[in-house]
């Protein structure tokens, strides 16, 4: 009996207990997560490219099931597809390479237009800023900066819309043009243009009603919130605007461009592409907005323009469409995004590579 006793004990000795199984198994989730996004990110989607005998035959549409169907009526809308080009001509030859029209060094000046719209072949624009003499690589001398200060006599007069509560637009042009007229900006070849909200609307502090603790039941009344007494939303300036471009190869193998690049790239007809140039907000937290009422009187504007390398890039965007399809789902808010990229900035990121690398490679007990 000692000696089965003994054995027993020995065996769940040597056994991991559940607390080690559960986090071996956690862990090979969270490794194959990373592995799987990184594919994704980088290599984008597997592409079925049609055989040179069908010269480039779209494939038959399959029905979709019904749980794709229930899953498409819930889940909110997706961000359109990748365009898709011809991979062979019509003799069933594999056509040239997709390459970027913009040359490495290429030089180039930077536009800046504040707009009342967001439609560029509509609107109209009022200069803001303007910087010459940018190449199209990493030197140090494109980092340019800039700082203005929009009050309510010299404001323009789409400024002068945050006033009113309506919503101010910038457009920035980066072009090869000179001089360069925002309504005749040429093809992607000589500019690339992209468009963002310089103002941002934000719910009051919501309504919340409570009862003391420490009256009686009976005689406690609601309490209600003094500074929600107006539920609409209020304009909020944006005090930072960071231009940047990013660096893209000079060409990709054709139908191999990485779906999430794809997506955010300007292309000709014939599938060669440009720059992508972006407003980039991923450090701006929204706690930093200014309410913009009748006790405001300006306005300031931090402006920057910077060149920004792939990698950088499409790992802001990557996590920014996370964020946006949370919300989107009603799994996040703007707060909860908030709070990571403040973590993200106060944390030492050698720290934060470290912590990720023993949190993910951390041996077992």
């Amino acid at each position: 009996m000692a000696e089965e006793v003994a054995a027993n004990a020995a065996g769940a000795a040597d056994a991991p207990d559940a607390g080690d199984a559960a986090f071996g198994v956690a862990r090979s989730v969270i490794m194959f997560m990373i592995v799987q996004s990184a594919v994704k990110s980088f290599g984008g989607a597997p592409k079925n490219a049609p055989a040179p005998h069908q010269k480039g035959a779209a494939p038959v549409p399959r029905e979709k099931s019904s749980i794709e169907l229930w899953a498409e009526k819930r889940l909110p809308p997706q961000p359109p597809p990748a365009p898709t080009f011809e991979m062979y001509d019509e003799d069933g030859r594999r056509l040239p390479r997709q390459r970027n029209l913009w040359a490495e060094g290429a030089p180039y000046d930077l536009h800046v237009f504040t707009a009342c719209g967001n439609d560029s072949k509509t609107t109209s624009f009022e200069p803001l800023w303007v910087e010459k003499g940018l190449t199209y690589d990493h030197e140090p001398s494109n980092k340019r900066e800039r700082r203005f200060n929009v009050t309510r006599q010299n404001a323009t007069r789409c400024l002068r819309r945050a006033w009113e509560n309506v919503t101010v637009y910038a457009h920035a042009f980066l072009t090869t043009r000179a001089p360069f007229d925002p309504k005749k900006p040429g093809g992607v070849d000589e500019t690339v243009h992209c468009v963002h909200k310089l103002t941002a609307f934000k719910a009051p502090p919501k309504d919340t009603e409570g009862r003391s603790l420490l009256e009686d039941a009976a005689d406690a009344s609601p309490r209600r919130n003094k500074n929600a007494s107006d539920a609409r939303p209020t304009l909020h300036w944006k005090h930072q605007l960071h231009v940047r471009v990013a660096a893209i190869p000079p060409a990709f193998e054709r139908g191999s461009i990485p779906d999430p690049i794809s997506r955010l790239l300007p292309f000709d007809h014939a599938g060669d592409y440009g720059p992508a140039v972006h407003v980039d907000e991923f450090w701006v937290l929204r706690k930093s907005f200014s309410e913009v009422n009748g006790t405001v009187d300006s306005l300031n504007l931090a402006a920057s323009f910077d060149v920004d390398g792939l990698m950088k890039w499409q790992m802001k965007k990557s996590m920014e469409q996370q964020w946006a399809t949370q919300r989107a789902m009603g799994m996040g808010s703007e707060g909860e995004s908030d709070i990571i990229r403040e973590m993200l900035l106060e944390t030492n990121p050698i720290l934060l590579a470290v912590t990720m690398l023993v949190s993910v490679a951390r041996p077992g007990r």
